[in-house]
């Protein structure tokens, strides 16, 4: 009779155990699913695009001359032509920027070249008025 209780008092442990065990493993489960969920709200929140909106600025180029200018923009990453008497505004990324500027027509011996710089920030306007 002594066995059979023990042996039945055995069982139940393992049971008992077992069924720990089973609720351990599932809570396990569940957490690492709401980790995963956690981990890809966070991605997407921060990964998606919602910063570059907010780190970009506005460079604005002025061309006070009547004679058209060239633009290049750091070495050939943007070159456009202005108008004489125009202006034009570009969205950039917030950075450092180095313009170079050179006439096109309109003038004697030489046409004038300028080399300018400065940094923009983010939500802001850097103006480059030339020559």
């Amino acid at each position: 009779m002594q066995k059979i209780l023990f042996n039945r008092q055995k069982k139940e442990e393992m049971t008992d155990s077992r069924r720990n065990l089973k609720k351990k493993v599932l809570l396990i489960g569940r957490l690492q699913i709401m980790l995963i969920a956690l981990l890809t709200i966070v991605v997407f929140s921060f990964g998606c695009g919602g910063s570059e909106e907010s780190n970009k600025g506005t460079l604005q180029f002025i061309n006070n001359s009547n004679n058209p200018y060239s633009v290049d923009i750091n070495s050939g990453d943007d070159t456009f032509i202005m108008d004489g008497k125009s202006s034009r505004e570009i969205t950039k990324e917030a950075g450092f920027y180095k313009v170079d500027v050179k006439q096109l027509s309109g003038y004697i011996l030489y046409p004038t070249e300028k080399s300018y710089t400065g940094t923009l920030k983010k939500s802001d306007k850097l103006i480059f008025s030339f020559p």
